[in-house]
């Protein structure tokens, strides 16, 4: 694929006009999509980001997940990891979160074709 890695949230949210501001804290923001929604254990093993309900459901995240508060911010925060994922597609941008996601795809991938089990013996 020929696209751009420089891509970052912070780059998302300085292309929006200035009047038109996220919801959220932009680092709160950028923490969760990276950490939890994009880069967690259970992001790695799907291949793929969660979900919103996923995302919701975490206990990963340092948002608190069994409030009413909690639970708004977390879907506020999705919302805004679905306008970022839309604008990288629009500019054919990958950030780091996708880089990886996409060679551990990949890797699985090699290793269902080739017999591999994924054990190695130390």
């Amino acid at each position: 694929k020929n696209v751009s890695v420089s891509c970052t949230f912070i780059e998302y949210v300085n292309s929006r006009k200035s009047h038109v501001g996220i919801g959220v804290d932009t680092k709160e923001a950028e923490n969760e999509i990276g950490g939890v929604i994009m880069g967690s254990l259970d992001a790695a093993i799907e291949g793929k980001a969660l979900t919103r309900d996923e995302y919701v459901k975490s206990g990963r995240s340092y948002i608190e997940k069994d409030t009413n508060e909690g639970k708004s911010k977390r879907h506020e925060i999705y919302d805004e990891f679905e306008l970022y994922k839309k604008w990288k597609k629009e500019k054919n941008q990958w950030d780091l979160n996708d880089i990886v996601l996409e060679l551990i795809d990949k890797l699985k991938h090699n290793h269902h074709q080739h017999g591999d089990n994924g054990e190695r013996s130390v």
